[in-house]
């Protein structure tokens, strides 16, 4: 399998979270960044964990999962932050939770 995320190991895969419009006017109740013009980035070891790790941290308070990264002109915002899977955390040696 070919490695499409620049930075990151080959045992590590990117996915991405983006969230609905009403984050736009509330806070968030797990992710007060949470905003709809911007998105996290996940770091995991698959998929599994990236719906696992979006379980945990977000609830279901997201709007959707993307393995290809967003887009600029949608997301004017960027990355808001990244949450790494704990198993990914332990193997890297540092937590970079909240980029």
């Amino acid at each position: 399998m070919t490695n499409i995320n620049v930075g990151e190991p080959e045992q590590y895969q990117t996915w991405y979270v983006t969230f609905a419009q009403k984050w736009r006017r509330l806070t968030h109740p797990t992710y007060p960044d949470a905003h709809p013009d911007g998105y996290v980035r996940l770091v995991v070891e698959d998929e599994g964990q990236a719906r696992w790790l979006v379980s945990q941290e977000f609830g279901g308070h997201f709007f959707a999962l993307y393995r290809a990264q967003p887009n600029a002109e949608d997301y004017p915002l960027g990355e808001l932050g990244e949450v790494a899977h704990p198993n990914v955390t332990a193997q890297r040696g540092t937590a970079r939770n909240g980029v």
